[in-house]
């Protein structure tokens, strides 16, 4: 009666004690192995959820890590100008071919852009704002003004407050006011200049400038607003004064090569040969 309520195991009358107990051991290690492999099913789902979690927390914390030193890209393709508004509603307009970075989520800290290219500023007032170049920097608080840094060549020019141009760290500083410029020449910046504020910002409506400007840079440009190649054929060292604008590509050929004493061809629809004049 005992074993058949408590165990649930049915005792036959003409069963030894010896056989009953070894039905009992038997019993009992079955349900102890039941017991250990549910321990085990268990045991491994724990596993099995923790890892999974720790899998997700690992991804959840990469995607904020990368989104956090994410980079603002904002580049313009040749023929193309555009303006792009920053995380303090300062704005820039990037002339073609240009390209500026930043990182937003350290915005409110640092005031901070990487440029290549050509680009006007106007800046809200505020932290220090910050413009890097491959050449040098730009440091200002609030106010308006132009960089131009392509290659060897890189020039500041300011339209409205005051800016700190620099080269490097251990170099000496330039500050510009209202209408002074200064750009690099013989490795140094320049002593700050006067510029016609009315003229130099013009490449934003289109219209392109020069005061003794080499002929290269003005027929680089030209290749940047129309998406051209051009090639030139022993043209000399000539230096252009003079203005043409990105509506039309002969009538800006021709107000760059008349003067000059050049004249051009079209090689195809993409390429154009300069040489002298004959």
């Amino acid at each position: 009666m005992f074993l058949s309520d408590k165990i649930q195991l049915k005792v036959p009358v003409k069963t030894s004690c010896d056989i009953i107990w070894t039905n009992l051991y038997n019993r009992v290690q079955e349900s102890g192995n039941k017991n250990e492999d549910k321990s085990r099913k268990i045991n491994f789902s724990l596993k099995y959820q923790l890892s999974a979690a720790a899998s997700i927390i690992i991804l959840i914390g990469a995607f904020y890590l990368f989104n956090f030193n994410k980079q603002i890209i904002c580049i313009t393709q040749l023929g193309e100008m555009k303006e792009f508004i920053l995380p303090d509603q300062s704005k820039v307009i990037l002339n073609a071919d240009s390209k500026l970075t930043y990182k937003k989520s350290f915005w409110r800290n640092s005031r901070k852009v990487c440029l290549t290219g050509e680009a006007g500023f106007k800046i809200k007032k505020g932290s220090l704002f910050t413009v890097n170049t491959n050449k040098g920097n730009v440091r200002v608080l609030g106010t308006s003004f132009n960089v131009f840094a392509r290659n060897n060549d890189f020039k500041v020019s300011c339209f409205t407050g005051k800016v700190q141009v620099q080269l490097n760290e251990n170099s000496n500083s330039v500050i510009l006011t209202q209408g002074l410029e200064s750009q690099l020449k013989n490795n140094q910046l320049s002593h700050p200049e006067r510029f016609n504020i009315s003229r130099v910002g013009k490449w934003q409506k289109g219209e392109f400038y020069y005061s003794c400007e080499k002929i290269e840079n003005v027929f680089r440009e030209i290749e940047r607003q129309f998406k051209v190649k051009i090639i030139t054929k022993n043209i000399g060292n000539r230096y252009y004064t003079g203005y043409f604008n990105n509506k039309n590509l002969e009538d800006a050929l021709e107000m760059v090569c008349l003067p000059m004493n050049l004249e051009y061809s079209f090689k195809d629809a993409s390429t154009i040969i300069i040489k002298e004049r004959k």
